[in-house]
């Protein structure tokens, strides 16, 4: 899906080169549910003949956390040596994923002319931010505000690939948990101590033991949710990630 400015229309006066001043914008690790603004990006005319800027387009899949500031763009003239009027992205994940896309200027070009711009990458990674309650999750594995990595596995080969993460307890009385995958057939499976257990109170905890082995090529992401099995309340969860080899 494509998302345009609204823009000045014009004609591009002969050929021209336009320079972004980023090669790309990283937003890293974004919480789900958070608002991340990119710095101002703009393109400047290196090349020698004036030229109308019209405005840029983002281009992103369907369902894009990302979207374009401002909504109505304001076009410009540019002459050698010329800065287009800045554009923002605006990063607001409402799921776990990482995410890509590319802004490009809108330019018309004349019959035998030719122009060249830079098209900027913006990329960006969501993540579930663990939730407050009794349950909460951590161990030497977890890092706040990452995704759990699993780092890079044989599809349908292996060796699958193990990380373990500690649930704990705070209340003063035991918990019985359910463990659960918000997608599922990503390649996450729990090894031990399986899906349902008990955590004991007052700051006990128990170690449970994951497992990567993807089945097809490519990132996988997923969420792996702790709820108390009681009433599905004091949640605590953390996203997922590994990469499907040949």
């Amino acid at each position: 899906m494509r998302y345009a400015f609204l823009a000045l229309l014009g004609i591009m006066l002969s050929g021209c080169t336009l320079s972004s001043n980023v090669g790309g914008w990283d937003f890293g690790t974004v919480y789900v549910g958070e608002t991340s603004t990119s710095g101002n990006i703009t393109w400047k005319n290196t090349g020698n003949d004036q030229v109308n800027f019209l405005g840029v387009m983002g281009s992103w899949s369907a369902g894009s956390p990302y979207s374009l500031l401002p909504a109505t763009y304001t076009g410009t003239t540019l002459g050698p040596n010329g800065v287009s009027n800045p554009v923002q992205v605006v990063f607001a994940p409402t799921a776990s994923g990482t995410y890509t896309g590319t802004m490009d200027p809108i330019r018309n070009v004349s019959a035998g002319k030719t122009v060249t711009a830079d098209t900027v990458k913006v990329q960006g990674v969501a993540v579930a931010q663990v939730a407050k309650g009794d349950l909460s999750i951590g161990g030497t594995a977890i890092t706040p505000g990452s995704a759990l990595d699993f780092g890079s596995v044989r599809a349908n080969a292996g060796p699958a690939v193990s990380l373990r993460v500690d649930v704990a307890n705070i209340s003063n009385a035991a918990i019985q948990v359910q463990a659960r995958f918000k997608k599922g057939n990503e390649g996450f499976s729990i090894v031990s101590p399986g899906a349902n257990f008990a955590v004991p109170a007052n700051g006990r905890k128990v170690t449970v033991k994951l497992q990567f082995l993807p089945t097809t090529v490519g990132t996988h992401w997923d969420v792996i949710e702790f709820v108390d099995a009681a009433n599905g309340a004091n949640i605590c969860a953390t996203s997922l990630t590994g990469v499907g080899t040949e």
